[in-house]
């Protein structure tokens, strides 16, 4: 069935017939675009419309919500959906959104306003006294006090790397091809910098992020971003920017020792921890890792105490390079 909602959709512009308009209401703009048709690297089906004012992507939503398995909800097949609109046509204080079938059926959409309008399926709250009886696997948590905008959902690709040390590390990266593009990576950074000579740095275990995706459903220049971990804990991210249509952050800042800080509690975090969230102000981003096998080789081969042979190279090589700093202090290496 086609599909509307305050402004019409039209991907179908040679239909001899008019578009259906619901009842009572006046057409303020028609949205000229694509459905396109995709699979993603987590093999989950979505179909995209995509035109110039805004964006439509529905895709199936088999991740339960935290009510849901706290309350053992029953599985039903559902479907997500995320619209974005320019806001320059639609009241963000006005009335509920509307999306409407052909067939003159509806149901309310949940709605936030960040620079654009965003709204769509399954972002409001759902009443937990619909509970069922059966049981349904563990999920990451949303933030308290934030709103479900969006969910990166995709595989972690785990490979080895050469660092700027020489040393052979593990590089995990999670990619989505759906409209919100979004690419993750966590690399370790046990290797001295520049900075670390100048400042004689002692060797902690750090892990390096950087994140990018569209940044419609995050303001460029809003509030800091926030990455979020299983158990509650967070940790602020760096400095981002909004560049070539990719909002682009992570661990790094142009204070060397917030940075070095950064990376050491990431580390810390991610032996143990799986992220779950973005968030900024009330808005939430969640990430659907699920137990991925290639996740938790990433969490072994960064963890000290089960992998002791690379982090004695990569310490030895630390105190080397600040040893041999110019104008670095000779210092003695305990192990």
């Amino acid at each position: 069935m086609a599909l509307l909602f305050a402004c019409c959709l039209s991907f179908l512009p040679n239909l001899s017939h008019a578009a259906f308009v619901p009842s009572q209401d006046q057409v303020i703009e028609t949205l000229k675009g694509k459905w396109k048709f995709e699979i993603s690297p987590s093999q989950i089906p979505t179909l995209n419309f995509t035109a110039k004012d805004g964006e439509v992507s529905f895709y199936p939503e088999e991740i339960p919500m935290e009510w849901e398995y706290l309350n053992k909800v029953i599985y039903m097949p559902r479907t997500q959906a995320n619209i974005v609109l320019n806001r320059a046509s639609l009241d963000c204080l006005g009335s509920p959104l509307k999306l409407w079938f052909e067939s003159g059926d509806s149901f309310e959409l949940a709605g936030l306003c960040l620079p654009i309008l965003l709204c769509g399926a399954g972002l409001d709250p759902i009443d937990p006294d619909a509970a069922g009886a059966d049981f349904l696997p563990p999920v990451p948590q949303t933030p308290p006090g934030t709103q479900v905008i969006a969910t990166i959902a995709g595989k972690w690709n785990l490979e080895e790397i050469k660092d700027p040390a020489g040393i052979e590390v593990p590089s995990i990266t999670l990619k989505t091809t759906d409209y919100l593009l979004a690419e993750l990576n966590f690399t370790p950074r046990n290797y001295a910098t520049k900075w670390d000579q100048e400042n004689d740095t002692t060797f902690h275990p750090q892990i390096r992020a950087t994140i990018a995706f569209n940044p419609k459903i995050i303001q460029c220049d809003g509030l800091p971003l926030k990455l979020w971990f299983e158990d509650g804990e967070t940790m602020n991210l760096g400095s981002f920017t909004c560049q070539g249509g990719r909002l682009i952050t992570g661990t790094d800042d142009s204070d060397k020792a917030t940075q070095d800080d950064r990376e050491e509690d990431l580390a810390k975090f991610l032996i143990h921890l799986h992220p779950v969230a973005i968030t900024q102000g009330r808005a939430s981003l969640l990430l659907n890792y699920s137990l991925q096998k290639s996740f938790e080789k990433f969490q072994e081969e960064i963890n000290p105490s089960l992998n002791p042979e690379y982090f004695k190279q990569a310490r030895d090589k630390w105190h080397q390079d600040i040893k041999n700093a110019p104008g670095g202090l000779q210092i003695k290496v305990q192990d």
